[in-house]
């Protein structure tokens, strides 16, 4: 279950043509959040922080409020980690493609419940905060030509590697 939080401006959060709506929010999310606020390492960090900046939620070990420099940085760290833990197909993460990873999961789960496409259109539409549909199309036709998409390239690959009960490539060619 999730819970709603307007963004609307003015807020120091950006949105791309000023677009406003609400933020999904898991509860559970919401709980550890809370949680966090009054924790002593947020308790620390707040005590460090100038008076303006006390009532943001996530701050730095000195009490700096994040900037998006420092929030590049992380990713930077986080990617380094991955390859390092021998992950290299995150060489090229990059932050914005977890917004696209929430968009693809969200079509999948509304249409696999079997909501009309118009339904999930509009509800992620909002959810995602596009400006016009067209945006929110490209998720779907993403979501319904996967499982395509994934039995051609189980295809191409059993043929080109004479696995499974395809013809060997070796053999067609020869044909």
């Amino acid at each position: 279950m999730s819970c709603g939080c307007r963004l609307a401006p003015p807020t120091a959060v950006k949105t791309k043509f000023d677009v406003n709506g609400e933020l999904l929010f898991p509860k559970k999310l919401v709980y550890d959040l809370k949680a966090y606020a009054m924790s002593a390492r947020r308790l620390t960090r707040e005590i460090r922080a100038s008076e303006e900046d006390k009532t943001i939620l996530f701050l730095t070990r000195t009490g700096r409020k994040f900037t998006e420099n420092s929030f590049t940085s992380r990713i930077a760290k986080l990617r380094a980690r991955l390859i390092e833990s021998g992950w290299p197909e995150y060489s090229r993460l990059k932050f914005h493609q977890t917004r696209a990873t929430f968009g693809t999961r969200l079509v999948s789960k509304l249409l696999g419940q079997g909501e009309d496409q118009r339904t999930v259109i509009r509800f992620v539409r909002d959810a995602m905060l596009h400006r016009s549909e067209k945006s929110t199309w490209d998720y779907i036709t993403f979501v319904e030509f996967s499982p395509l998409k994934e039995t051609l390239s189980d295809r191409y690959f059993a043929f080109f590697s004479g696995q499974g009960d395809s013809p060997k490539a070796d053999e067609v060619i020869d044909d």
